[in-house]
Formats: structure tokens, sequence, C-alpha cells
């Protein structure tokens, strides 16, 4: 029994030691399975905290994005409204710019149109007198020149013929030479009948011949005086070498040397003729010859 005993406490500590043994196993089973859960939970608590601070992370990264892209609108926006700021100022000064232009423009146009227009009227003014002093002294001139020098060109005037006998017994149409060849030669043909009678009369104080080589010299001057003014000159100043002192031959030489350009000779019998006869019939070429020597204002 003893044995019996014995070995049934043998077997139940066996069985106990087993049991225990199990036992053991069994915890250290479970707390190697609560350490892996808790493992696993600290995983997972980990995961947890990465994703909720990777999405705070995103939500900081998008809040910051969200900000820059909206501070770069504003930016934008604000570059925006100074861009169109400045263009509507420019736009602003270049029509005010444009505005005073033409409004300068205007002044000056206007002022320069009055200007001109000034001018042009003093121009006209200028034009229109000079015009009329021209033909004036054109018409005192031809005036002058037919009035003593003029010739018919149909002939001897028949009806104008002197009743001065010793006159009419020097006449002459044929050709005369200069026995010395120092006067031009009168072509046939050309009478001192021809010559007008005024100009004639102031003749009457020369001898027969000499008044009737004279007038044919003054009436072959005024048929060659717009011809020849240079063979119109040289039978001009025939008659002066014969009778200087006769107021139409100084005339006469007057007007030829002013028609052949020689302006201070003619200036120089103008002014005989005016000690002759006292009056200003020859002003129109004394002015006209100032204007020649280049001095106008000098014609007096």
């Amino acid at each position: 029994m003893i044995v019996a005993v014995t070995s049934v406490v043998m077997v139940s500590v066996v069985i106990l030691v087993a049991v225990m043994i199990a036992g053991v196993i069994v915890v250290a089973i479970s707390v190697v399975m609560i350490v892996a859960v808790a493992l696993m939970i600290v995983e997972a608590v980990t995961s947890v905290v990465t994703i909720v601070v990777v999405s705070v992370v995103m939500i900081v990264v998008m809040v910051s994005v969200i900000s820059s892209a909206v501070i770069l609108v504003a930016v934008m926006i604000a570059g925006v409204i100074v861009v169109a700021s400045s263009v509507v100022t420019i736009v602003v000064v270049s029509v005010v710019m444009i505005v005073v232009m033409v409004s300068v423009i205007s002044s000056v146009v206007m002022v320069s149109a009055a200007i001109l227009v000034v001018v042009m009227i003093a121009g006209a003014a200028v034009v229109a007198s000079s015009v009329v002093m021209t033909v004036a002294e054109a018409c005192a001139v031809t005036d002058v020149r037919a009035a003593v020098l003029s010739a018919t060109v149909a002939g001897p005037r028949q009806n104008e013929r002197r009743n001065d006998v010793a006159y009419q017994n020097y006449s002459s149409t044929d050709e005369y030479v200069s026995p010395n060849g120092n006067e031009p030669t009168i072509p046939a043909g050309v009478s001192s009948q021809e010559l007008d009678r005024d100009a004639m009369r102031a003749l009457a104080t020369l001898s027969g011949p000499n008044r009737d080589i004279v007038a044919r010299h003054l009436v072959m001057a005024g048929q060659l005086i717009d011809l020849d003014p240079e063979a119109a000159y040289q039978h001009a100043q025939a008659a002066v070498s014969r009778a200087g002192r006769v107021d139409v031959v100084r005339e006469a030489a007057a007007l030829t040397a002013y028609a052949s350009g020689r302006y201070e000779e003619a200036l120089r019998e103008v002014r005989a003729v005016r000690r002759m006869r006292g009056d200003d019939s020859l002003r129109a070429v004394e002015a006209d010859a100032e204007r020649g020597l280049g001095h106008p204002r000098e014609g007096r």
C-alpha cells in the first residue's frame, strides 16, 4: 500500500508537475500572444499616428499651397490693377497731350495762316503797287517816246508839212552820209517831215540844212529805239553833236541811252532836259534808270 500510495503520489506529482509545466507553457504562450497583440496594437497605433502626422503634414502643405495660391492670385490681381491703372494713366496723359498738341497746332496753324494772309495781302499790295508804278512809268515812257520820237510807219505826213519855205527847201529824203564819217548814215526815204510837229518847232532855231539833218536823225532814233537801241543811240548822239542845246534832242539822247542800257548817261541827259525845261516830264525814265543802277530810291 505504501508503494501504491507512493506510486500514486509520484504519479500525482508528475501529473501536477506536467500540469504546472503545461500551465506555464500556456501562460508563456498567452504572454507571447499578448506581447504579439501588444506589438500589433503598438504598430497599429504607430501606423495611425503616422497616418495622422502625414495627414496633418498634407493638410499643412495644402493650406500652404492654398495660401500661396491665394497670395499669388492677390498679387496677380494687384498687378492687373496696377497695370490697368498705368494703362488708364497713360491713356489719360496721351489724350491730354493729344488735346494740347492739337490746340497748339491749331493755334500755330491759325497764327501761321493769319501771318500768311497778311503777308499775301502785303505782297499783293506791293505787287499791285509795283505793277501800277511800272504800268504808269511804262505809259509815261511810251507817251514821251510817242510825243517826241515817234515816227509814222506810213511815210511822211503830208498834212503836217510846215509852211516854212526855207525848211521845205532844205528838206530831203536822199541818203545822207556824213562827210567826216562821224555820224550814222540816214537811209534814203527818211524825211524830217515825219518828225512830230512840236519837236520840229523846237528845232526852229537851227539853220535849214542842219535842222533837216538833226530832224532826220531824230526820226531814225524814234524808228529804231525799240528795234535796235544801239543804232537809235548813235543817231541821237549825232543829233546832240549838232544841236546839244535843244531840249528835244537831249530828250532823244536820254531815251536812247536808257533803251541801250546806258543808265548813268540817261540820268545826265534827263537832268539836262529838266534844267532846260524846268519840269519832270522824264521822271519815269529817271526812276527806271536809277533802278537799273541798283539804287531805285534815289530817283525823284
